[in-house]
């Protein structure tokens, strides 16, 4: 499991367009997220076919467009744990589904059989609140480590 922390150092490097740290060690606890790291996460869930509206439900965040930050501004503990989440389900996917972007988003939108997902689909789920977006990181981690 990562801390905060190193989310925020694997993210920034995404961000500013330098590779993806595969090295997750590290120490120390941040509390809270840049401007930079919760844009990529909001961009990544847009990428996956969620509506600006749904995003700002997903990540409990006020109304406004995904862009709409200032530096500086405060960002909840439950905005930070949500990010995490999603980060979570987005490193799962990758190492389930390799560099294939298109069967990670197909995955996301297609109905699901098993019983977690009760024929709906991943994104429904985790749209669904805090314990369904959970339930998703769980399910694909799960699977990233032990295989379909």
């Amino acid at each position: 499991m990562i801390d905060i922390d190193q989310l925020s150092n694997i993210l920034c490097k995404e961000c500013t367009g330098g590779h993806m740290s595969e090295d997750l060690f590290g120490g120390g606890t941040k509390t809270g997220f840049s401007t930079q790291e919760i844009l990529f996460i909001s961009r990544k869930l847009g990428e996956w076919g969620i509506a600006i509206a749904d995003i700002n439900t997903l990540l409990a965040r006020s109304a406004g467009s995904c862009d709409d930050f200032s530096q500086g501004d405060a960002i909840s503990p439950e905005t930070i744990e949500r990010c995490l989440a999603v980060y979570q389900i987005w490193r799962a996917l990758g190492s389930i589904f390799s560099a294939d972007v298109g069967a990670q988003e197909r995955w996301l939108n297609s109905t699901n059989l098993a019983p977690i997902f009760g024929g709906s689909t991943a994104i429904a789920l985790m749209l669904s609140g805090k314990d369904g977006l959970h339930a998703t990181k769980e399910y694909l981690e799960y699977h990233a480590y032990n295989g379909w």
